[in-house]
């Protein structure tokens, strides 16, 4: 998978998802409850997870798991988009007392600065405009 193929994958995945991926204790997770995926969990295969990869960075995943589907994709980038998860639409659901990720409006806001950011940061050609904002 290209640095391109796995931004696009990421950001429409997180974008009609809206919501993080967190577990019970409100961590954000690889694999959260009721399926959901956080922007590094999305790539992740079913056959490649394993729970234990919980609460590791994706530089140990890669250096301690058989996880091909991340083959080739910068880990910088990944690492970047999976902080706008975190911090952007998980930081807003944690400290409030809903989950309206990006369903909220300026959370919509800060997630596209955010994107538009790493996407110039790594030369990457996203057309925001695919996320029909």
């Amino acid at each position: 998978m290209t640095n391109n193929e796995a931004f696009a994958t990421i950001v429409n995945h997180l974008w009609n998802q809206k919501v993080p991926s967190f577990g019970f204790d409100q961590s954000c997770k690889y694999r959260g409850e009721n399926g959901l995926k956080c922007a590094i969990g999305c790539l992740i295969t079913d056959a490649e997870y394993k729970p234990e990869m919980e609460f590791k960075s994706i530089k140990t995943i890669i250096r301690n798991y058989n996880v091909p589907s991340l083959n080739g994709i910068d880990l910088d980038m990944l690492t970047d988009l999976q902080n706008v998860h975190d911090d952007i639409i998980g930081g807003e659901c944690r400290f409030s007392d809903t989950t309206d990720g990006l369903n909220d409006r300026q959370t919509r806001l800060d997630f596209l600065e955010n994107i538009n950011a790493v996407a110039s940061k790594f030369n990457i050609t996203f057309d925001m405009e695919s996320l029909h904002v």
